[in-house]
């Protein structure tokens, strides 16, 4: 399982010889104070960025940051007013948005990262079983993130953080006390890198053109992307073929100062963004499902429509045709593996980005981002193999096949690709029927469908709260009589002030906690349930 950080909420950045903290805590005292201008020799730069996990449950998770900060200090990192508002859900899938760069931070160590939330504001899938909407408490306002030793900001380097944030253990659905609210408490995988930003994925970042330079053709070459939300600017150099989209296909001697952009890339080694793509003023940006395979609508198969049907709650409701052009619009599974028009097939689910053309019936993509096939329900039966195991499910009676992994590097699952939905893996003896799975499909297997791997739900999804009667690790006997069995490699991270326990040998009676895992199978009367992530609350 990869190293988490359980205390509330999310932020930061790209990654370069990547170091994954552990940090626990949460609270912690004020200050004020930073800088984001350019030029002090004893100063490096950091960058700071926000992801998501998927959740299945909310459709938008709404935050307003007011500061990020490095302790001690603090060396304020960003800092808004009135609050800068995130939609979290849109930063899935390597997605990540950029909240800031700041050049100017000071060279030395750091121990601690705060970050400051105003407000949390959710919006579920099927509001008639909502319990958390509006009605959300971040204990406090604040949440320190404390790392296991320190962290270097160096003379003339760049420290890259990214907080990716886990929506799917984000709320206790139980109310808090005597007020009601439910309590914001998601797990927060931190990576902290010194060194080149590294992005798997491309980002997307918008704002205006300030300072613009041209080739002696006419084109532009370089500019100064100025993002007064994030109070910061981005050099961008515009690779030679880059795509300029402003609902057609045109150069890139359309761009001029003062020019609202949205711009496609990634940063290089000196923290010049580099783009490839840039977008001229407002886009639609919709999710959905695939209904068709492309359809050449040209006799040079270079221009190409399919049939996309967007899912409930998008800004389009009804189905509609996406354009794509080859060579021109940007299409691609799994955020860096270009594809063909032709590879567009039904049963995908996409994101598409683009304009409405033909009086609004045709959406000319410039960019599709495409997701395997996925297939959600209730486990009936799994038989095995010798190479593999077939998963009966109860969406028609689907089978699908889970081959064995390539690489014999996994603890005890047999090698197979079988998680916890944003942890770690699941020894086949707990993939009894009833449990509720997602199989993502190899898009190019129908006879018999393949799983590249295949996700189980928590149970519940929202987690358990309990109290330690009784340890006998990696037992642990609850106050309500359940015995929980911690998982080789469970999370365990000490939310409470001043907080250090990270095994359940640690753990004693009274401690409060609040865990995510699975419900024991039919017939094990050892335990009641096993525990992967585990949090000891106050």
């Amino acid at each position: 399982m990869r190293a988490r950080v359980l205390c509330a909420l999310f932020t930061l950045l790209l990654i370069a010889v990547p170091i994954t903290f552990l940090l626990v805590g949460c609270g912690g005292g004020g200050g004020s104070g930073g800088s984001s201008v350019t030029g002090n020799s004893g100063a490096g730069t950091v960058a700071v960025s926000i992801a998501d996990n998927p959740t299945d449950d909310y459709s938008k998770i709404l935050i307003k940051i007011t500061e990020v900060s490095l302790l001690p200090g603090p060396v304020v990192i960003f800092e808004s007013e009135e609050g800068k508002e995130i939609n979290l859900l849109e930063h899935r899938d390597n997605n990540d948005y950029l909240l800031k760069v700041n050049y100017d931070v000071p060279a030395r160590a750091y121990n601690k990262i705060r970050v400051k939330i105003s407000e949390i504001r959710a919006e579920p899938k099927d509001w008639t079983a909502a319990v958390c909407t509006n009605n959300i408490k971040l204990p406090s306002n604040k949440i320190d993130l404390n790392p296991q030793g320190t962290f270097k900001v160096t003379r003339g380097g760049t420290l890259a953080i990214r907080l990716d944030f886990d929506a799917n253990t984000a709320f206790d659905l139980h109310p808090a006390g005597n007020s009601g609210k439910c309590i914001f408490r998601p797990v927060i995988f931190v990576d902290i890198g010194e060194g080149i930003p590294v992005q798997k994925c491309p980002q997307v970042i918008a704002g205006t053109i300030g300072d613009i330079t041209y080739d002696n053709t006419g084109q532009a070459e370089d500019f100064v992307l100025e993002r007064k939300d994030n109070k910061d600017n981005v050099n961008v150099h515009l690779a030679a073929d880059v795509v300029v989209f402003d609902g057609n296909f045109v150069s890139s001697s359309v761009l001029y100062s003062e020019l609202q952009v949205k711009v496609v890339g990634k940063f290089d080694e000196h923290l010049v963004f580099q783009g490839t793509t840039v977008v001229v003023g407002d886009v639609f940006t919709i999710k959905g499902d695939v209904e068709s395979d492309i359809n050449f609508v040209d006799g040079s198969m270079n221009v190409g429509q399919f049939t996309f049907n967007p899912f409930p709650g998008e800004e389009i409701l009804d189905p509609f045709e996406v354009e794509v052009e080859r060579g021109d619009t940007s299409i691609l599974i799994g955020c860096d593996q270009e594809l063909q028009p032709e590879d567009i097939q039904a049963g995908m689910t996409a994101r598409v980005i683009g304009k409405f053309i033909a009086g609004d019936s045709v959406l000319r993509a410039v960019a599709v981002f495409l997701k395997p096939r996925e297939i959600s329900g209730t486990l009936l039966s799994w038989n095995p193999t010798a190479d593999g195991n077939y998963l009966i499910m109860d969406v028609d009676g689907v089978t699908v096949y889970v081959p064995r992994m390539s690489e014999p590097n996994f603890p005890y699952n047999k090698f197979y690709p079988i998680y916890l939905e944003n942890d770690g893996l699941v020894p086949l003896g707990l993939l009894c029927d009833t449990r509720q799975v997602r199989a993502v499909l190899d898009p190019y297997a129908s006879n018999p469908l393949v799983a590249e791997e295949v996700r189980v739900q928590a149970e519940p999804p929202e987690g358990k709260n309990g109290t330690v009667d009784q340890n006998d690790a990696p037992v642990l006997v609850l106050e309500n009589g359940e015995r929980v069995y911690f998982l080789p490699g469970a999370t365990i991270v000490d939310e409470r002030p001043g907080g250090a326990d990270t095994s359940v040998d640690d753990l004693v009676q009274g401690d409060n906690l609040f865990y995510h895992g699975l419900n024991a199978c039919a017939g094990d009367t050892d335990v009641d349930s096993y525990a992967f992530i585990v949090q000891v609350v106050e």
